[in-house]
């Protein structure tokens, strides 16, 4: 048996066992390559956190382990029913899938350089001198694929979330001592910190990493439609007019399960975007030949011909909320500390989406359109407010 994820430093990295174990499953799994980098995308979004990351990868590689070597199950055929029988599975998974501990999945071969797998990996852990699957356990599980498909829906792969139904059935509810919510989004007033948080750094990278915060949450673009990709590169010249419309858009291309669009930018936006460029030395607005990445490397305080990578870009984004959580903590603000520690970049897509519908009463088509959704009812999840939110619009409501 081989793992299907490595260590944080080399999840990216392509690795032949993986990619040849992957390469059988989709001969009777057509879209496993698919949901492998969809799966390697949302572990990423974990990297800053290592204890998060370690327990969704365990998650995500015993559910994918099940369905594909287990029932060869499509995620999309994954409703309620094969949930059921996928936690039935968990409680006695058969000698032959669970192992004991092991903090080894791969190790470099020092001949070729290659992670080699651990023989002695299994996808189920036996931590005692029987497995035991407990309702912790089995809150943890559905925790972390509620997640999974909450990541899979906004990348409009699959349409429902049956793990965020199971949840709410009595017999996998926990009885909690209070009402917390589960919080992926920031409020407006935890963007307005952020925002003023991103204005302190005058550099030229603070500077780019000011207006990335920015188009993240105006826009609501995934990570992979603005970083560097091996056949794509995001250039300043993508953000323009379209002079038929006379409408200023960021111009997203057709992209792996992505539909391409334009993605209608506001004016304050469009001023941001100038002051940004200006920063770098170029002009106000980008000319008709121009090759500047959209988010350059720099180097010697001046922009390169080399964009951020994906992975870069996340460790931007997740440096910057680290460093905001420990000031909140320091002035006692333990909330919007707890918030911004766990906070990930894609909390920008999903704070962005969220305050244009709540907030800002954009239309759910036109939200829709731009966050480059395949429905309404993908959208329509958006609709929501927070306790504090609700208790600012009720607290001076008269009788």
């Amino acid at each position: 048996m081989i793992p299907l994820f490595d260590n944080i430093e080399f999840i990216e990295e392509p690795n032949p066992h993986v990619i040849q174990m992957i390469r059988e499953i989709t001969s009777f799994v057509g879209d496993a390559t698919l949901v492998y980098e969809y799966a390697i995308n949302f572990l990423l979004e974990y990297s800053g956190t290592p204890s998060t990351f370690k327990s969704y990868r365990a998650e995500i590689e015993k559910f994918l382990y099940w369905c594909w070597r287990v029932e060869h199950f499509s995620i999309t055929e994954i409703d309620k029913t094969n949930l059921r029988k996928y936690l039935d599975f968990l409680k006695s998974p058969g000698r032959e899938h669970v192992g004991r501990p092991t903090n080894t999945r791969f190790t470099t071969n020092k001949q070729t350089g290659l992670r080699d797998p651990n023989e002695k990996w299994r996808p189920y852990v036996q931590t005692k001198d029987i497995y035991t699957f407990t309702k912790k356990s089995l809150q943890v599980t559905l925790s972390a694929l509620s997640r999974f498909f909450d990541h899979l829906i906004d990348e409009d792969y699959c349409e429902r979330n049956p793990a965020a139904i199971l949840k709410r059935k009595n017999e996998f509810k926990v009885i909690r001592q209070n009402d917390d919510e589960d919080i992926d989004y920031l409020t407006h007033e935890q963007w307005k910190q952020l925002l003023t948080f991103i204005d302190k750094d005058k550099s030229i990278e603070g500077i780019r990493n000011r207006f990335m915060v920015i188009l993240m949450y105006s826009a609501y673009p995934r990570i992979s439609e603005i970083s560097q990709r091996p056949a794509h590169l995001p250039l300043m010249t993508d953000i323009g007019t379209l002079p038929q419309h006379n409408a200023f858009v960021f111009k997203v291309p057709i992209s792996k399960g992505h539909k391409g669009r334009n993605i209608t930018l506001s004016d304050q936006v469009k001023e941001e975007f100038k002051l940004y460029r200006t920063a770098l030395g170029l002009s106000p607005l980008p000319q008709k030949n121009e090759y500047t990445p959209l988010f350059p490397r720099i180097s010697k305080g001046k922009p390169t011909f080399t964009g951020l990578g994906i992975r870069r870009i996340r460790e931007i984004i997740d440096a910057l909320f680290k460093t905001l959580s420990e000031e909140c903590y320091e002035l006692g603000r333990e909330n919007d500390g707890d918030t911004f520690k766990s906070a990930t970049p894609h909390w920008l897509r999903h704070t962005g989406i969220s305050h244009d519908i709540n907030i800002h009463g954009r239309s759910l088509t036109d939200v829709r359109d731009d966050a480059g959704h395949d429905s309404v009812e993908t959208t329509s999840k958006y609709i929501h407010s927070s306790i504090r939110e609700r208790y600012e619009s009720v607290k001076n409501k008269q009788l």
